[in-house]
This record gives C-alpha cells, structure tokens and sequence, in this order.
C-alpha cells in the first residue's frame, strides 16, 4: 500500500468512517434481509455499516454455487458474520423469481451492481423483493 493510500486511510479511521452506526430511522422496520454476493465484512459487526447485528434474519443469494472465489453447499444455512441466520439461495436468474414480492425489509449488497450487465434490471427484482418502505443499502465503487 502506497504511503499516500496508508493516510488517506488512517484520516477515515480517525474521522469514524469505519465505525459509522446506521441512522435509528433505518434499524427501527428491519426484520429480515437478503445480501446478494455476500457476505461482506462491510455489514458486519465491525465493518462500515453493520447491519448483519440488527437483523433478525439475513438469507444470502449467489448467482452460482461454485465460484473462483468459494464453493458453497446448497443446503448449508446463510452464515454471514460466522453466524447462520437465514437460508442460502442458489440462482442464475436476475429477476430473482423464485422469492416472493416484498419478502425482504431489506437487500444488501457490496460491490456487486457493477458487475451485472443489467444493473437496472437487479435493481427492480431487488426492489420488488422488498418490503414496502424497505430498504436497498448498496455499496458501489466510486472513482475519486
């Protein structure tokens, strides 16, 4: 890591950026969520935005079960934080049409929207799996 990357990062710590609490307003509705591509240490406990804590439920949906970066068991239980706390869906399809209309109070995912040929398209399967007043928390890249 470059010395002007190692400050930059060390000015966000001390400016509370890795420990930044979600707004009362967002914790208060959520009951059960789905990450999609996670899990992802930035809703972890100790991550940016914690939201694994404040959920009841979090299931996790991959595109493929076997993958460069993991092999998954279909039937394992959804253990993001190293807790199991929902179900693990398998599935290629982007409109998400095995999981029901406003099921979730709210979908999570980290670095996975630009990775999508049709970002608009998972973006209104992900809202229609909400709630209505759910939530999408996104995490996406942003060039400085």
């Amino acid at each position: 890591m470059a010395v002007r990357d190692k400050l930059r990062e060390l000015r966000w710590r001390r400016a509370g950026h890795y420990s930044r609490p979600l707004p009362d307003a967002f914790l208060t509705p959520l009951a059960g969520g789905l990450e999609v591509g996670g899990p992802s240490a930035v809703f972890g406990a100790a991550g940016l935005l914690p939201a694994y804590p404040v959920l009841a439920v979090v299931d996790g949906l991959q595109w493929s079960a076997a993958t460069v970066w993991h092999t998954l068991d279909p039937e394992s239980p959804y253990a993001p934080d190293g807790v199991a706390t929902g179900a693990l869906h398998i599935a290629d399809d982007p409109d998400l049409t095995a999981i029901p209309d406003a099921t979730y109070d709210v979908v999570l995912s980290s670095h996975v929207i630009e990775h999508l040929a049709d970002p608009l398209r998972a973006l209104a399967a992900w809202r229609r799996a909400t709630c209505p007043g759910g939530h999408l928390l996104l995490i996406a890249p942003h060039m400085e």
